[in-house]
């Protein structure tokens, strides 16, 4: 499902990168703009970015890709007069960059280097015209301060299905990082039980059965498996593995 969504982004993206470079071609240049020949520029701009759009169908490692494309389409949408869509862009490589935890180090450096790269973008709108820049700035703002508040409630919303801790023993990795079960003292059993869990929803039962032992074992068994992942149930384990690699 998952995938169905990628992909549907993917053609989205470039339909609307061909449609734009298509229609630039039979529209006369922007006035203003401090891109040199935009006649030729734009659509050479955003041909590129849709072949790049097509090729995040068979990339594994698409991120420096989506960086890329969005780099570009802010930047040339900004400074030939298109620049809230381009704020936009902005905002929207800043919330990717985000979410594939690029801000997890050197915070402030980072957003104090993607701000001032961004004003430099802003200040090319001052060709068109000292209101303009200065509604380019504000609405940019509005963007980052949008992206901010659904962040923010849907993380108020989504923490429900976050697994309620007791005590844990261990200290566990971030979420979205590796898990290695072997590494918490788990034994052979307790690891390929949790597995089938995972994949298959297992019971008690069923893997009493697969184990050759009582369903009573393996309660015993993954009680012990909760107590240190810090953990009440299976559901609530459930939930905990689902933010890891589980290996």
């Amino acid at each position: 499902m998952k995938r169905r969504y990628e992909i549907l982004l993917i053609i989205s993206s470039f339909a609307i990168l061909s449609t734009a470079s298509i229609l630039s071609l039979f529209m006369p240049p922007t006035e203003g703009t401090i891109l040199p020949f935009p006649q030729y520029t734009v659509p050479i701009f955003n041909f590129f970015c849709a072949f790049l759009c097509l090729s995040l169908l068979f990339l594994k490692n698409k991120n420096l890709v989506e960086y890329l494309i969005l780099s570009i389409q802010s930047f040339s949408t900004t400074v030939t007069g298109y620049e809230t869509l381009g704020a936009f862009l902005f905002t929207a490589l800043f919330l990717l960059l985000f979410s594939n935890g690029f801000f997890k180090s050197k915070f402030k450096q980072k957003v104090f280097f993607l701000m001032i790269a961004w004003v430099l973008v802003c200040l090319t709108v001052l060709a068109f015209g000292i209101y303009r820049f200065i509604l380019q700035i504000v609405t940019t703002l509005f963007f980052f301060s949008f992206f901010v508040f659904i962040y923010n409630k849907l993380s108020d919303q989504l923490s429900i299905f976050l697994p309620s801790k007791i005590s844990s023993s261990v200290q566990l990795p971030p979420p979205g990082e590796k898990l290695v079960l072997s590494d918490y003292g788990l034994s052979e059993r307790q690891i390929k039980m949790v597995n089938d869990y995972l994949e298959k929803q297992s019971s008690y039962t069923q893997l009493g059965k697969k184990y050759n032992i009582s369903p009573s074992t393996v309660k015993k068994d993954m009680q012990k498996v909760f107590t240190l992942l810090g953990v009440k149930d299976l559901k609530n384990l459930h939930i905990l593995l689902l933010q890891y690699h589980v290996e």
